[in-house]
């Protein structure tokens, strides 16, 4: 895959191919919907022949006024700003696989929907304080719709629906957002085959299902928890603490064991 990083924003592009070929298309869009258009212009890439030592991408990255710059050999430390994700995502992708309990052939999926969600949380480079998709689009990202990787999912069929006492459903394992968070790249359990929907529901903690992968148990471990016997509940007060003003005062009392509350006395006929 190839991944790019703007320096300025820290928002991350990656972009899958089948081959180490350098991936001048991609690189050529990219220059038209991203590059910039005036002042210093630069790409920074370590030595790899696919990239610094491929004079067709040399001559790409200059078509579009970008100056190539080519760290050090063995000196990753100099383009640590693309180079610290790499390891970042490895890990993101890692611990997607085995909480979801997917193959590793998802690999790919796993490292779009681990990129789509570190693009969403704030980078240190911002004090922590904004995201790189706010720095790029000048927008808040809505965390709201945001699932884990592998979730199980329930999606309607496309087209006309079929008799009434047909499924209308199709199950699947969330796999990543598309383009945006309106199209949802699902794994079908019945084909196997990779499909988009615009309308899911699902089950991250995968109650409905009897083979549950790691972080479904956990989930659902934390969500049975139950409180200890006779453990009060925060909003219930459990004393009425009383001060008696008047010599006359009634003290307020239960009319039965299992009233729901205290009776109050007045000591004026009203």
């Amino acid at each position: 895959y190839l991944l790019i990083v703007d320096y300025f924003t820290r928002y991350m592009w990656v972009f899958l191919s089948k081959n180490k070929s350098p991936p001048i298309k991609t690189i050529e869009q990219f220059f038209r919907t991203y590059g910039n258009k005036d002042g210093t212009r630069s790409i920074r890439t370590d030595q790899g022949g696919e990239l610094a030592r491929s004079q067709l991408f040399r001559q790409t990255a200059q078509n579009a006024g970008y100056a190539v710059e080519i760290t050090g050999a063995d000196n990753s430390s100099q383009n640590a700003v693309a180079e610290r994700p790499h390891r970042t995502l490895a890990n993101m992708v890692r611990a997607g696989l085995e909480n979801a309990g997917l193959p590793y052939k998802y690999w790919s999926d796993a490292l779009l929907h681990a990129v789509f969600i570190k693009n969403r949380l704030p980078h240190q480079t911002f004090n922590n304080k904004h995201t790189p998709y706010e720095k790029l689009t000048g927008t808040q990202p809505d965390l709201s719709k945001i699932r884990i990787f592998g979730s199980r999912m329930i999606t309607r069929k496309p087209g006309k629906r079929s008799p009434k006492i047909s499924k209308h459903s199709y199950t699947g394992i969330f796999l990543r957002y598309a383009k945006t968070m309106h199209n949802i790249v699902y794994l079908d359990t019945m084909t196997k085959k990779i499909k988009t929907t615009t309308y899911a529901k699902f089950d991250e903690a995968h109650f409905s299902f009897d083979d549950k992968p790691p972080g479904a148990k956990i989930l659902l471990e934390l969500g049975l928890k139950e409180q200890p016997p006779n453990t009060p509940s925060n909003n219930v007060p459990q004393s009425l603490n009383i001060i008696k003003r008047h010599p006359d005062a009634t003290i307020p009392s239960q009319g039965s064991k299992n009233a729901a509350g205290f009776d109050l006395y007045s000591i004026e006929k009203v």
